[in-house]
């Protein structure tokens, strides 16, 4: 049985959402974990879950018809039915080995919010095959192409469950949820764990709306984090790191 379940909020299939969430998608199911799919009223990601074997939950919106953080971790972590879970975003192509690198943190502590910084890659809209070496080959691109993405942004939070608390109304993708959910965890004493040199990740490059952090929602979910006062925090918060060898350390061991 396995260990490990993610889950995640695809946008709609469409245009070059559909590869690149795809692309991640059967990345994942490349490791020894459950896969989860979350999604707004209204989406097609029930219909691909169906065709892809995996199970698909509804999860609230607000008013601009953004999924809700809140409601998403509620969902993810009322349905899975494993010890360790993983929220990840839908464009992350996951090179491995999470899985380990999560089983390794609960074998080193009770209570732990696993973290890593991304990798930056324009896949140009590429179908990926994921037969014979792909891990390898992919590395060879990120190795000439890839860019490693700034400590604030973090695209996955593995965890024993809910080490937050209750997660306040954020809107998904719209700045400060990821940034509150590491503070939180450091204010309830949880151990925070940097594997970036263990596990690879890649962000897939997509269209962004260039004045998106100007727009209401962005604005409420700064809000939100000024008005709860805890700070905000990242990858570089983390007290902990697991080395590319698989050893735990402390930061700055």
């Amino acid at each position: 049985m396995h260990d490990l379940t993610l889950f995640t909020v695809p946008r709609p299939f469409e245009g070059p959402f559909d590869a690149i969430q795809r692309n991640a998608i059967a990345s994942w199911l490349k490791m020894d974990v459950e896969v989860m799919l979350l999604h707004e009223p209204g989406s097609d990601v029930p219909d691909v879950a169906r065709e892809l074997g995996l199970p698909s939950y509804e999860v609230a919106v607000n008013e601009y018809g953004t999924p809700m953080v809140d409601s998403i971790f509620a969902t993810g972590l009322a349905h899975a039915e494993t010890p360790l879970t993983c929220y990840i975003n839908a464009d992350i192509i996951v090179l491995g080995p999470l899985d380990e690198a999560a089983r390794t943190c609960a074998e080193a502590f009770d209570r732990f919010l696993m973290i890593g910084q991304r990798i930056d890659l324009d896949m140009q809209g590429a179908n990926l095959s994921f037969d014979g070496d792909w891990r390898g080959e992919l590395r060879r691109v990120i190795g000439d192409n890839g860019t490693l993405h700034a400590a604030c942004g973090i695209d996955y939070f593995c965890s024993t469950g809910n080490v937050w608390g209750d997660i306040p109304p954020f809107a998904l993708g719209r700045a400060a949820w990821d940034n509150w959910l590491v503070a939180a965890a450091i204010r309830n004493g949880v151990a925070i764990i940097d594997v970036t040199d263990y596990v690879t990740i890649v962000h897939q490059s997509h269209p962004v709306v260039a004045d998106i952090r100007d727009r209401p929602e962005c604005k409420n979910n700064y809000r939100i984090l000024s008005e709860m006062g805890h700070g905000s925090g990242g990858v570089g918060h983390a007290s902990w790191r697991l080395t590319a060898e698989g050893t735990m350390k402390a930061r700055g061991g």
